[in-house]
């Protein structure tokens, strides 16, 4: 059990508005990732999707996004992100990062939300802080 004062109790949260075409082909060019998934709605409409659904690693990257300035003044040399991907994101979806810091830990639930309020990543942060 710990809990250092100098840990934020929340994640600083980071917003992604409209997900659009543009971010979603320059992340497949970027990773390589060319899933007709994410690039052809037909192909995506015989998966069950309405549209094209966006990387789940532009939404993991977010989340990152939010960890790193939330913890931009401190040094923690480690910290470890598990998550699970509970719903995909679609095109010109928005989400919006967030995390709480565990109570009696310097661990925190993690997650990332759609427009909905839906969250379509969940996970924990684990801090290198935290006493074996």
């Amino acid at each position: 059990m710990s809990n250092n004062k100098e840990l934020p109790e929340t994640l600083t949260a980071c917003r992604l508005n409209n997900i659009g075409r543009d971010q979603i082909n320059a992340f497949a060019d970027m990773s390589g990732d060319y899933n007709p998934l994410h690039m052809d709605i037909d192909a995506a409409q015989r998966s069950g999707m309405n549209t094209i659904i966006a990387h789940g690693s532009i939404a993991l990257n977010l989340l990152w996004e939010s960890i790193e300035r939330s913890f931009k003044a401190r040094s923690d040399p480690e910290m470890r992100l598990d998550v699970r991907f509970r719903a995909p994101v679609h095109l010109d979806d928005s989400i919006e990062t967030g995390g709480s810091r565990i109570e009696n830990t310097d661990d925190y639930n993690v997650w990332v939300s759609n427009q909905d309020g839906e969250r379509v990543i969940e996970g924990t942060l684990t801090t290198s802080t935290r006493t074996q």
